[in-house]
């Protein structure tokens, strides 16, 4: 017996009509005294809320009483749920009933498409109940992604409800067969296993209620760019959500991450034996449009943890139009070293530790606002060179900082009890008050920075970020600091004297750092004035110093005293323009020393001076004074001397006080006894001066070749 037909209908509005003929035909034809073993039903097209099938076929043979043997067929199925459609799906069934008008089956097998699932058939369980229009399906060990899912698939008129349960799914497995069956993914590298465990239902295309869990180990991925990678990863996702409204959804979800990294263009994420922990509720609108949550809470061991607040337009044109976080705890130093300096390759970054605690709130939309909590911080910036050397630091600094967007913020106060700059320099306990708002931070009032034993005053700052980068703006002056500290501070020969001067203005903007005015050193009973000082990335690769540098009345005798040059009285001046140094190392400069024209006082040299002016300047008699009559005086009379070198491309342009016949004077003998040093190197290699100039400060005796 045959029937053909075709349903355009959906099946939940045909109680009456086709089913009642063929329940009538299906409850008759097995007593009809074996007239009728079979019956094959052409039932066309099916539909239903959400789902329809083309081209389905029923066919049924009868083994006694109610029990039957079926196969139902289609050329197409779609479902709201599937991604895409089935083709030439088929259930033959071997333990079929017909009840009640129900058609059901026990046991039977489904066969999908070739290249769907790692195996086309698969065992499966069958409810059809047209009269209630009811379908159930119970799938099981259906092989895909070289795992096995569980589905238990149920229709009841417009709702719907489904079950699934996954193990062992390899999700580059599970990638590829997805877009076999016509599933547009993203460029995604996906790799890894995962158990899966899904329940969902919905009236007609909607779902309405639902929960999951996901457990992932291995699990790497990474999008095209490769601004997003994951490694290792190892975890739980689970979650629920209803839709208790007609117009929203709401639920909750959990992430664990207990093994692994995630690295992003803002920051890189690992438990590194302390778990990850992120929760949180939802609101989701309908047309998954817009996404509100009111307690997300991260926490990662004792590095960090915060709460969180928000709300997000979704879509085509996303933003963020409500976002608040409330940080209760950050380790800085796990912080810093964790999360931020695997993603910033900064030099600077990369050479700095910090210690402390940090909490506050962060109000990052609609107007941003911050207000955090300095606990103990401590701050310490090496050289970028990678040498060890500390550039500066700070210690015990505590306080709050407030900043907003627009209009002006409550007031930031930060203290610290100690800091040090380039290791020796001592800065003492201090305190800033701030105000800060929109790009920019300025210094609330005067105030004072203890160093070593004077102070810096502070009487102007301005921090300002522009688009085109950093700008500094700062006046002051300082008070006087003894140079005998700053030089063992700095490692340098002891000095005598003071370190003062006026700062009408620093500047630091597009990467270089500028002094207008005038650093005044008072030492060896002169002054040392260095003027338009400009440093270019302080802290970078390669940090460039320029300066002009003016020598007044400087004392010899102290001076000599101090660098174990030996003897010489009278006074010195000089300056050294258009000075450069790279990595703190001169590469140009146009330097000239020489006795004052209006000096009057007592001019003497000593022989050890003489014989390491006569090696500076080539003169070929370094050390003749201990062969000659003349070791007779300890000490010889000058009227002038002076020396001269222009710097450039590591060769030293040498000269003296005036020509001679041959060379130049570097001493110009006067008085009883007196001696005359003339030099005759032009051309000198810079390396081999500083090396003389080093065996000189040190005491040694010079070579002369």
């Amino acid at each position: 017996m045959i029937v053909e037909t075709d349903i355009s209908r959906p099946a939940s509005s045909l109680p009456s009509g086709l089913f009642s003929l063929l329940l009538f035909i299906l409850l008759l034809a097995p007593r009809s005294g074996g007239g009728v073993q079979g019956v094959e039903l052409f039932l066309g097209k099916l539909s239903g809320a959400g789902w329809k099938a083309e081209d389905v076929v029923l066919r049924i043979d009868w083994a006694g009483d109610a029990r039957a043997v079926y196969s139902l067929a289609a050329s197409r199925v779609e479902h709201s749920l599937l991604s895409g459609p089935l083709l030439s799906p088929r259930i033959d069934c071997s333990e079929g009933r017909l009840t009640g008008g129900e058609l059901s089956c026990s046991k039977g097998e489904m066969t999908v498409g070739k290249g769907i699932l790692d195996k086309e058939k698969f065992p499966v369980a069958f409810l059809w109940d047209p009269g209630k229009a009811l379908m159930r399906f119970d799938f099981d060990q259906v092989a895909i992604g070289n795992g096995r899912l569980a589905l238990d698939f149920q229709i009841k008129g417009d709702l719907w409800s489904a079950a699934i349960r996954g193990k062992g799914v390899d999700l580059r497995q599970l990638q590829d067969t997805l877009v076999v069956m016509g599933v547009s993914l993203p460029d995604f590298t996906l790799e890894g296993r995962v158990n899966l465990t899904l329940n969902i239902a919905g009236r007609q295309r909607l779902p309405t209620r639902g929960d999951w869990e996901l457990r992932f180990d291995r699990v790497l991925f990474s999008d095209s760019s490769g601004e997003l990678l994951g490694e290792e990863l190892q975890g739980r996702w689970q979650g629920a959500f209803d839709r208790s409204r007609e117009e929203a959804y709401s639920g909750n979800m959990s992430l664990e991450l207990d093994a692994g990294a995630i690295l992003t263009p803002y920051a890189f994420l690992a438990p590194d034996g302390e778990k990850i922990a992120v929760s949180t509720d939802f609101g989701l609108t309908a047309q998954l449009d817009q996404l509100r949550f009111s307690r997300l809470h991260y926490r990662h061991g004792e590095v960090l943890e915060f709460t969180s607040r928000g709300e997000l337009v979704l879509g085509a044109s996303p933003g963020i139009t409500g976002l608040a976080v409330s940080i209760q705890h950050a380790g800085l130093s796990d912080l810093v070293e964790n999360y931020l300096k695997p993603v910033f390759s900064s030099p600077m970054i990369e050479q700095m530790r910090v210690s402390g605690n940090l909490s506050g709130e962060l109000l990052l939309a609609p107007e941003p606002q911050v207000a955090l909590n300095l606990k103990d911080v401590g701050v310490e910036q090496s050289d970028s060179d990678g040498s060890g050397r500390k550039v500066f630091g700070f210690e015990g600094l505590d306080g709050v900082l407030h900043w907003r967007e627009n209009g002006p913020a409550a007031a930031s106060l930060i203290s610290w009890q100690s800091g040090h700059l380039f290791e020796g320099i001592e800065i003492g306990p201090s305190a800033l008050s701030l105000q800060a708002s929109g790009q920019g931070m300025t210094l609330s009032g005067p105030t004072g920075i203890p160093v070593l034993d004077g102070s810096l005053q502070a009487e102007r700052f301005e921090l300002e970020q522009l688009d085109s980068g950093l700008r500094l703006a700062f006046q002051g002056y300082l008070t006087p600091i003894s140079m005998n500290l700053v030089s063992r501070a700095l490692g340098w020969p002891e000095l005598s004297g003071v370190l003062s001067g006026m700062v009408p203005r620093v500047s630091y903007e597009d990467g270089a750092l500028q002094f207008d005015g005038t650093m005044l050193i008072r030492v060896f009973d002169g002054r040392i004035l260095i003027k338009a000082l400009r440093l270019e990335d302080l802290l970078g690769a390669l940090p460039v110093l320029q300066a002009e540098i003016e020598l007044r009345e400087l004392d010899l005798e102290t001076l000599t005293k101090t660098f174990s040059f030996g003897k010489i009285t009278g006074r010195l001046e000089g300056r050294v323009g258009d000075l450069r140094l790279e990595n703190w190392r001169p590469v140009s400069f146009d330097a000239r020393f020489n006795t004052p024209g209006e000096d009057r006082s007592r001019h003497r040299i000593s022989q050890r001076a003489v014989d390491n002016i006569s090696d500076l300047g080539g003169s070929g008699i370094s050390g003749a004074i201990s062969r000659s009559f003349l070791k007779m005086f300890k000490e010889f009379g000058y009227s002038r001397l002076g020396i001269s070198c222009t710097l450039k491309q590591g060769v030293c342009e040498m000269g003296g006080v005036e020509p001679a016949k041959q060379g130049y004077y570097l001493v110009k003998g006067g008085g009883i006894p007196r001696i005359d040093i003339v030099g005759f190197n032009r051309r000198t290699d810079w390396g081999v001066l500083v090396d003389k100039l080093v065996d000189i400060s040190e005491g040694a005796t010079p070579v002369v070749q």
